[in-house]
């Protein structure tokens, strides 16, 4: 989860800046004459933007994998295997 906040602390000014542009691509050397303040307002545009949706599918996809990595190393065929023999 580190590298994905840290792409997205890399990459927010860019998304901030385009989200400022009503979601159009910015144009080449789009920041070379943009304050740090302007920076920084797009850093915060950007990950306001991206961070909940990115979180969220981060977590399904590691379910996932988690999941699908399990069944692997204990493939259980159906819950019957977890089930508790009650014989009295």
């Amino acid at each position: 989860m580190y590298a994905h906040r840290a792409l997205l602390n890399a990459l927010a000014p860019l998304i901030g800046a385009e989200v400022e542009l009503g979601n159009k691509a910015v144009s080449p050397c789009w920041a070379d004459n943009a304050s740090e303040e302007k920076i920084a307002q797009w850093r915060q545009i950007g990950q306001e933007f991206v961070k909940d949706e990115m979180e969220k599918v981060l977590q399904e996809v590691t379910a996932e994998e988690y999941g699908r990595l399990m069944r692997k190393v204990r493939p259980f065929k159906s819950i019957a295997h977890f089930q508790v023999n009650k014989t009295s």
